[in-house]
């Protein structure tokens, strides 16, 4: 399947969202899977709440701010629709206001993530601290291989 025909399933971006792109993406089980090794903090019960479903909102945050970061990166991409894709496609924006709009909903993430590390927790600090800093290096290492990516477009 192409990445118009994916967008072509979905009729609106938030369902592109809901639909495909947390459905498909790695990351909530990437991030799952970072808890192995952590030691006794990373109990029976922080596995059982980190799986459950609907995903944990700390989980489904990140994830969201990875695939979007990956999405605005890498929208040239042939083999995959994006978000970028998705949103030209179905509310007829421009690249750049499609990035924009993404760009927003990644710093809204970022506050949902930031209220959650200082609110109550029913997940222990040390794995949300793990989780944080999983979007931390996802953000580092998205915007160092864009830079990379314009700099040698421009060679």
């Amino acid at each position: 399947m192409v990445p118009s025909e994916i967008c072509s399933i979905v009729s609106t971006y938030d369902e592109y969202m809901k639909k495909i792109a947390l459905v498909t993406s790695p990351y909530p089980h990437g991030i799952v899977a970072s808890f192995l090794g952590i030691g006794e903090i990373a109990s029976k019960e922080v596995f059982e709440r980190a799986c459950q479903n609907p995903m944990p909102d700390i989980i489904k945050v990140v994830s969201t701010i990875i695939r979007l970061m990956n999405d605005i990166g890498g929208q040239k991409r042939k083999h995959a629709a994006s978000a970028v894709q998705c949103l030209m496609e179905k509310h007829g924006l421009s690249e750049e206001e499609a990035n924009e709009k993404l760009k927003e909903e990644i710093e809204d993430a970022w506050k949902i993530i930031n209220q959650a590390m200082l609110q109550p927790y029913v997940i222990p600090k040390p794995i949300l601290t793990r989780i944080l800093n999983l979007a931390r290096s996802a953000n580092v290492s998205t915007k160092v291989m864009m830079m990379v990516t314009h700099m040698l477009t421009k060679l």
